[in-house]
């Protein structure tokens, strides 16, 4: 299994009823080429040393360069 960040476009309703949408970066995990499950949590970089919080940022940002995700197209 491999996993990626990729950006997750979420739709839902609020109080009123009117639609909204945002933009998120979550964790994908892969079966080949398949998308296999991913983190509900929105994801932040992280690391154990300064050198490993540049590395997650590096792949937080390399999910800009793949299409978009809708959050209703992936496992539940």
């Amino acid at each position: 299994m491999t996993w990626n960040y990729r950006v997750v476009r979420h739709k839902a309703k609020n109080h009123a009823g009117a639609g909204i949408e945002w933009l998120s970066i979550h964790e994908i995990y892969y079966q080949g080429d398949k998308i296999e499950a991913w983190v509900l949590a929105e994801a932040k970089p992280l690391g154990e040393t300064y050198e490993d919080l540049m590395k997650d940022m590096a792949a937080l940002q390399r999910a800009f360069e793949l299409p978009i995700l809708n959050a209703a197209d992936l496992p539940q």
